[in-house]
């Protein structure tokens, strides 16, 4: 969605402000003039516009411009693909006769989201969120401040985590529930003075140098276990699962890779100072995987364009298994635990129905993440911050979903083959009689580690 938006913005300069049910037939209230209508999930206009460019008059609400311009970059990406020719002349085409493009908007998700915003706007941040379901439909995409924070790409700084170390390594049967790794730097750096200084720093700027088990290391957002995990993995096929299971611009980091080596890039892959940074949108959308099984479906606003009564697309989901059901359901599992006492997101929190996310804290400007999945949605939420700026992302989630439509479900699926176990929180090994400090976990079959020996 990155690279559909970049191209876009080759197109015009946008004017900053801040299945699809069919809809009737709107001709008499919808602008003559326009070239291009945009109705939301219930059929009402949502836009009517005249140029790719258009001014906030031809919105029916400014608050809509970021969800209407990722509808339309897609269209123009969808007219390249379909009439074979560059991002200038389908854009061109878009607008040379009417077309009508029906969207997966929904109001009230976009109204829970402008709530909470409201209730920040006098404190000069920006902010930026998407909601998505399990179907890829995007329900809501809103900016608030002066930029369109919710269709630019920010570093997703701890939230790839999961994504980028943890979901693969545990996939390829290389860490369990109960692993552990040791809370110390991987190497030491020179600060801007040219004393050298351990990293990574973790969030408290501290070390425990004690073994750490992977679900407290997820927990308490562990800067060092996720470089030592990632090493373990290889930086090489971290990269190859992001770009080719969730189409994450990693180019950059692939490059650098190859010419500088791993220790040069780890950081961007473990910690995610990825270059080209990541839309709120496309990162709820990757999170899908945690509650529904491991499959991904490329998150997509529009869902049918017309012309003169013919269809020329309609919205096919293609789920995609990206890990097996089992890694998703221990990932699931390991990701309640941030938003429990004590987790980086324990701010984040609903009534009554289950609730996995994580927290992505930036440095300097960067900026600070949350993404929540329930059994229903997925949403990251972004806002701008610095030096001062805490991290409040997990309590806007709150502000949102106390406003979202009600859950219809509030438990997600269990996995059939993955079973608990006891193990040794000392060793990290299956429970034995000589052990004396016990823990639960879960365990995929055939990745469940052996009897205790230490003791």
């Amino acid at each position: 969605m990155r690279k559909l938006f970049a191209l876009f913005c080759a197109l015009c300069v946008f004017v900053c402000a801040t299945g699809c049910s069919k809809a009737p037939d709107k001709s008499n209230k919808d602008d003559p003039k326009a070239k291009v209508i945009v109705y939301d999930s219930k059929g009402e206009t949502i836009a009517s516009l005249s140029r790719i460019d258009f001014p906030d008059s031809e919105l029916s609400d400014p608050s809509y411009r970021s969800y209407v311009t990722l509808a339309l970059s897609e269209a123009v990406q969808l007219f390249s693909e379909l009439y074979l020719c560059d991002t200038n002349e389908a854009a061109a085409k878009l607008f040379s006769v009417k077309h009508t493009l029906y969207t997966e908007l929904d109001t009230q998700v976009h109204a829970a989201i402008n709530t909470m915003y409201s209730l920040h706007i006098n404190e000069n941040i920006s902010v930026g969120c998407s909601v998505v379901d399990y179907s890829g439909k995007v329900l809501a995409v809103f900016s608030g401040g002066d930029e369109q924070a919710a269709i630019m790409g920010h570093a997703p700084f701890s939230t790839i985590k999961p994504l980028s170390v943890y979901a693969p390594a545990m996939d390829k049967g290389l860490i369990n529930w109960s692993t552990l790794i040791n809370d110390r730097p991987y190497k030491q750096l020179p600060d801007e003075t040219g004393k050298l200084q351990d990293w990574p720093q973790n969030p408290k700027l501290t070390y425990t140098y004690q073994n750490t088990l992977i679900v407290d290391c997820i927990k308490q957002s562990l800067n060092t276990t996720a470089v030592h995990c990632l090493k373990n993995l290889g930086v090489k096929n971290s990269i190859d699962f992001l770009k080719n299971s969730f189409n994450i611009n990693v180019d950059y980091e692939n490059n650098k890779l190859t010419l500088k080596g791993e220790d040069e890039v780890i950081g961007n892959v473990a910690l995610g100072y990825l270059y080209q940074g990541i839309t709120p949108a496309n990162l709820a959308g990757c999170y899908q995987i945690f509650g529904n099984g491991g499959k991904y479906i490329k998150p997509q606003a529009l869902m049918k364009i017309e012309s003169s009564g013919k269809t020329l697309y309609t919205f096919s989901p293609k789920p995609k298994q990206v890990i097996s059901e089992d890694t998703a359901y221990l990932m699931n599992r390991m990701l309640s635990s941030v938003v429990s006492a004590g987790g980086t997101g324990q701010k984040a929190r609903i009534e009554g129905v289950e609730l996995i996310g994580k927290t992505g804290t930036g440095d300097s400007n960067g900026g600070n993440w949350f993404v929540g999945v329930t059994p229903q949605y997925s949403c990251a939420v972004w806002h701008s911050g610095n030096r001062n700026t805490t991290n409040k992302a997990a309590a806007m989630f709150t502000e949102i979903f106390e406003n979202m439509p009600q859950h219809t479900v509030k438990n997600f699926n269990k996995s059939a083959t993955v079973r608990k176990g006891v193990f040794c929180s000392e060793s990290g090994m299956i429970f034995s009689d000589k052990c004396s400090h016990m823990q639960i976990g879960y365990y995929a079959q055939g990745n469940r580690p052996s009897d205790c020996t230490a003791h």
